[in-house]
Order: C-alpha cells, then sequence, then structure tokens
C-alpha cells in the first residue's frame, strides 16, 4: 500500500446511542458472520451520519474471518483492496475496544454479541467478564440451531445444525482459557454441545456428527467408546448417502477403536470405510480413476489384518493390473506445430555475419532490464486501480519482521539489525572443573635435559 494509512476514528458511546446497532440486521436470524456483515456494510452506505461510523465498524468487525480450528492465529483478515487493509482485533485495541465493551449489554442478537465480546476478550485477556458473555453467546448459537430460532447460511436438507461447528468450538477454547486448570466446563458449555451432539446423532448426517463428536472427544464430554459406537450407527443410518462422508465417520469411529485397544470393532470400521472407497472407484468414470482409488485401497489393506482383508487384497490387484492397462488405451497422442521460420531465419541473419566473441557481446545487450524505479512505479500504479491484492491473508502486512536466527545462533537484535556475541565455550554459571597435577610431560621433560647439558658446557667452555 502506498503511503501512510490514516488511523481509525474511535466511534463513540454518543455514536451509539445516536442509532440502533441492531436494526440492519433486526430480520436476520442466521449466525453466519458473513451474512451479518454484508447487511451492516449496505446499512452503512446508505446511513446518515453518525450511523454510517457505527454500521462501518460492525460490518468490519463482523467481517474478520474467525478459524477456531488454527492453531495459529484465529483470527484471519478478509479481502485487502488499494488504499484500505482489512481490520483485525489489534486495530481496535484501547479505547474503541473500552466502547464496545460497555454497549455489550444491550446487544441482543446472540451471533453479533459473541462476536464482539470474544475481540474485546482478545485484545484484553484480563476482561473475563467479557470472557464469559462471548461464552454465553456462543452457546446460545449453538441452542438456537436445533430449535429453529437460529438458521444456518445453507442449510443441509432443511437441518441447520452444520453452523454449530464453530461457534461451539469457539466457546469450548474460551471456556478452556478462562477456568482453572482442573476445574470442569461450565454447565452451560456442558449441556450445549452434549445437546448438539445428541441433535447430530439424531438427524445422522456423518459430517457434522464427526466434527461435534470430535469436539467432544478433544475436549473431554464424551468417552471413546461412546463415540465410537455412535459414529458407527450413523455411518450405517444412510447408506445411500455419498461415500466420503460416510467414510469420514468411519475412520474416526477406527481410530477411537484404536485408542481403547482395537479389537474387532477397529478391524469393522477398516474394513466399511475401504468398502465405501471403492464405491468411489465405481463413481470415476475412467480406468486411470479407478486404478488411483484401488491402489489407495490395496494401500489400507495391508494394515487390516483379517482373513476378510487378504482376500479383498489379492482381488484388487488382479483388478490394478487390468486398469492399468486400460488406463493406457484411454491415452492419446497429438502433435503440433511449433514452427517458427520467420524468427529462425531473422536470428540468423542478425548473427551470421558476426564471429563468435562479437555474437556473444551482442545477445547480451538484445534485452535491457528495466530499471528499479520503474518497477516500482508500475507497482504503485497497479494499487490504486483497485486490484486486490490479497484474499484471505494470513497475516498482516504491517505487522514487524522479526530477523531470522537460526538454531544455535547466539546473536542479539540492537536497532533492528543483529550483533554477533563472541561464543563462550563455557557458560557463566559453570565453574572450572579442578584438574590433577601431572607434572611435566615427556615432551617439556626432554627440552629442559637438553637446555641443561646446553649450559654445562658453556661453563667448562668457559673455565
Amino acid at each position: 500500500m502506498n503511503g501512510e494509512e490514516r488511523p481509525r476514528p474511535v466511534v463513540t458511546l454518543e455514536d451509539f446511542a445516536a442509532c440502533d446497532p441492531e436494526e440492519p440486521i433486526a430480520q436476520l436470524n442466521q449466525v453466519s458472520m458473513s451474512a451479518i456483515s454484508t447487511a451492516y456494510a449496505f446499512a452503512s452506505a446508505a446511513a446518515p451520519s453518525p450511523c454510517n461510523a457505527v454500521y462501518g465498524l460492525l460490518a468490519d468487525i463482523t467481517g474478520i474471518h474467525l478459524d477456531p480450528a488454527d492453531r495459529g492465529d484465529k483470527w484471519k483478515p478478509s479481502a485487502s483492496f488499494a488504499g484500505r487493509r482489512p481490520i483485525m482485533p489489534s486495530d481496535i485495541r484501547g479505547e474503541q475496544s473500552d466502547v464496545l465493551e460497555r454497549i455489550l449489554p444491550g446487544i441482543r442478537h446472540p451471533a453479533l454479541r459473541a462476536r464482539i465480546a470474544d475481540v474485546v476478550w482478545s485484545n484484553d485477556k484480563r476482561k473475563a467478564a467479557a470472557g464469559r458473555i462471548a461464552i454465553d453467546a456462543y452457546c446460545a448459537c449453538v441452542e438456537g440451531l436445533p430449535d429453529g430460532s437460529l438458521k444456518a447460511a445453507f442449510p443441509v436438507e432443511g437441518r441447520d445444525l452444520v453452523d454449530a461447528q464453530k461457534p461451539a468450538h469457539r466457546a469450548l477454547q474460551i471456556a478452556s482459557a478462562l477456568k482453572g486448570k482442573r476445574a470442569p466446563m461450565p454447565d452451560r458449555v456442558v449441556a450445549a454441545l452434549t445437546g448438539a451432539y445428541r441433535q447430530g446423532r439424531q438427524e445422522a448426517q456423518p459430517v457434522i456428527f464427526s466434527r461435534l463428536a470430535q469436539l467432544c472427544f478433544d475436549y473431554g464430554l464424551i468417552g471413546p467408546a461412546e463415540a465410537a459406537v455412535d459414529l458407527e450407527a450413523v455411518a450405517a443410518a444412510k447408506p445411500d448417502l455419498y461415500p466420503d462422508a460416510i467414510r469420514m465417520a468411519l475412520d474416526f469411529a477406527g481410530s477411537l477403536y484404536a485408542h481403547i485397544g482395537g479389537g474387532e470393532g477397529e478391524q469393522r470400521c477398516r474394513l466399511g470405510s475401504v468398502r465405501q472407497m471403492l464405491r468411489m472407484r465405481d463413481q470415476c468414470p475412467q480406468a486411470s480413476a479407478k486404478a488411483s482409488w484401488v491402489m489407495e485401497v490395496l494401500q489400507r489393506l495391508h494394515i487390516i489384518k483379517c482373513d476378510e482383508a487378504v482376500a479383498l487384497e489379492q482381488e484388487l490387484e488382479v483388478e490394478l493390473r487390468r486398469l492399468q492397462r486400460a488406463s493406457l488405451r484411454e491415452m492419446a497422442t497429438f502433435s503440433a506445430n511449433v514452427g517458427i521460420l520467420a524468427e529462425r531465419e531473422y536470428i540468423l541473419n542478425l548473427f551470421e555475419s558476426m564471429d563468435f566473441s562479437t555474437c556473444l557481446k551482442s545477445f547480451a545487450m538484445l534485452e535491457n532490464s528495466p530499471k528499479i524505479e520503474d518497477l516500482k512505479a508500475e507497482a504503485l500504479q497497479r494499487a490504486d486501480q483497485g486490484e486486490e491484492q490479497a484474499l484471505s491473508e494470513d497475516r498482516r502486512r504491517d505487522r514487524p519482521v522479526r530477523p531470522f536466527r537460526a538454531e544455535g545462533d547466539r546473536s542479539r537484535v540492537r536497532g533492528g539489525h543483529p550483533v554477533q556475541r563472541p561464543t563462550e565455550h563455557r557458560s557463566r554459571r559453570q565453574k572450572r572443573r579442578p584438574q590433577a597435577h601431572r607434572g611435566p610431560g615427556r615432551r617439556h621433560q626432554r627440552h629442559a635435559s637438553a637446555g641443561a647439558e646446553g649450559r654445562a658446557r658453556a661453563r667448562r667452555g668457559a673455565r
């Protein structure tokens, strides 16, 4: 971005009091942040001051991408445009965050209340009250999807539980951060998650239930044996469902059975997962694609120790050879005329009158690299044209970059430049070990005796 970005003006309590912050989403009963952000963005463009500033701030806050499954940065910036970068929670730290904390009691929409409280708590982890508000609001989102008070952005077979995973995961994360190490999870979090778990088992959607079961298992709300049995039941409830969804539930059930000792349950789930992969093979029209699925099935059958797996492996090895031969017949050759006769004649006429050294010099001068100043000017001109610079960036562009320090490097950083410290062979706290005195070595003894003999001869000569 060219130029320095101006600081964002603070939206005050008086600005929030001058308008209804929830008016743009009064008829929106979704938990999707993208839908809420879009509604606020349209309202900000049409509203007068100071409502446009209030709606613009809420559009930016709800437009931040939240990925609870990421082990690094949970908050991701949205699309970045020329002259304006997306907002991040750290951009509203301080006075603006305090204003948002004070308006939290008046926010009624659970998804908006959860997002604002989460941003306030992320900016200052000492504000435990905001964290607890975020937990309750996220639990309200999870509870509202099964009972119909809230809707999913894209329901699956008319069911809205598909949007419960992200608020459930975030509620568990904040609750784990606020409670003590040995303290149990809050009762509302346990009730909301177990209720969503039971609802997912009843709806029998393998993908949705597998994700909810993973959360309940990871945070100790459901035991591995119970979850494995329920996953098998959900996988068998709708056998005509697309096979990759059923395979996801069976793979997770197999890993849970392996966690508690394996046995027949693990083999049963692994064989069931293999059968779903063979269903995906049957849906492929090309022989090469079928061969790819068969190869992957054979790799899985190697670790399944039972007679059925051995017989299926022998059968599939024969099928793999047939599919490989059939895939060769699917390939075809083609030719393309890439002749460049005119250019060839031009180059020959250009260099035929030169000797070898002159040809090399002329060839080196055929093309001139553009100047660095011209490249910078072109890059700034393209940025001013409003093209999108990045979508879903993982990190902010204005974040200071720390100098890379390799493993074992003892350098320090002063003023942005590494300063090398002299390597010390011994730690400052390490004391020198006492060593026993062994006396002079043979070499020193030899030199000492030779010196004594020389001095004796010199004295005899002087006499």
